[in-house]
Parts: structure tokens; C-alpha cells; sequence
């Protein structure tokens, strides 16, 4: 889910009825729908099916969907998450908490998502 449909690849107009219901209850409308690539080092990430709700504050990567879309794995510790390749077994991703949250960065430096 994110709040900016910029980034969304084949966007198109979300048609459904579903919406996020945020956790303090606030139900969010979804606008668009689309995909979305994480370039990472050792290959790019997909996400598809991936909703654009102008209401959110920061983009959120589910991570059921994350795992579903990629064929890996999603560990959580303490202080960081990985993301692994099930195939290979090889660290795709790696992510340090902040908060509740993970942040997931890009080359840039730029935040794109948060594991939660």
C-alpha cells in the first residue's frame, strides 16, 4: 500500500469495494491499484496487486504478499528482519527496526516501505 500512485507500474483505478481499515478503525479508501519493483542487489522484488491509498503516511509492504509474490521468506529478530530467497537461501534483503516498524531503503537512501 502506498499514498503515492506515482510509483505504482499498470496502475489502474481501483473498481472493488474493499478498504484498508487503519488500526485506529478509520476506514481509508483505495484509489488505484497496481505493481511495484524493490531493486535490491541481487534481483528486483516485486509486488503486485498493490493499493494506492492517498491516506496513508508511508508506504507499507504486506508481507504475506511480499513472500507470496517473490518465493521468499520473511524472518523477524529483535533489532532487524531478512529477506530470503526460499530457493537459494540467500539474504535478498536485510532491514534494521525503528520503532515498531522496519524501514526498507533503497541505493538512494530513500525510504521506501516498512515491514510490518
Amino acid at each position: 500500500m502506498m499514498p503515492n500512485e506515482g510509483s505504482l507500474l499498470f496502475k489502474s483505478f481501483y473498481n472493488g469495494t474493499e478498504c484498508v481499515r487503519a488500526g485506529n478503525g478509520t476506514t481509508l479508501p483505495i484509489k488505484h491499484i497496481g505493481s511495484f519493483a524493490i531493486s535490491i542487489v541481487a534481483r528486483s522484488l516485486s509486488l503486485k496487486n498493490v493499493f494506492h491509498v492517498p491516506s496513508l503516511k508511508s508506504n507499507l509492504i504486506l508481507v504475506r504478499q511480499l513472500c507470496w509474490d517473490n518465493n521468499c521468506s520473511v524472518i523477524f529478530y529483535e533489532s532487524f528482519v531478512c529477506v530470503k530467497d526460499k530457493t537459494l537461501g540467500r539474504t535478498l534483503l536485510e532491514a534494521s527496526s525503528s520503532g515498531n516498524l522496519y524501514p526498507v531503503h533503497v541505493t538512494s537512501s530513500s525510504s521506501i516501505g516498512s515491514l510490518s
